[in-house]
């Protein structure tokens, strides 16, 4: 049950910079910040714990991975280094 001070009517009527008409520059500021705040804030750990328990002892294939919407990709090249950790 929602805790009856929190009021989320009006978020979705807010717009997000990203999209907005702007330049590629303010674009990937934006995107930089958000890499930034995945890092503070471990936002690469649930999905990095999940690959770690999913991972096969022996590897026939490469397992491949689709990230939609990865915005500046931040979070792909951190399971790249994780795959390269790993052999």
């Amino acid at each position: 049950m929602p805790h009856d001070g929190l009021d989320f009517s009006q978020r979705a009527q807010l717009s997000e910079l990203m999209d907005e008409p702007c330049s590629p520059e303010v674009i990937e500021a934006c995107l930089r910040d958000l890499a930034r705040v995945n890092r503070w804030f471990g936002a690469y750990r649930p999905v990095l714990r999940w690959l770690d328990q999913m991972r096969p002892t022996t590897v026939s294939e490469p397992l491949r991975i689709l990230d939609v919407g990865c915005g500046y990709g931040d979070g792909l090249r951190r399971i790249e280094r994780w795959a390269s950790e790993r052999g």
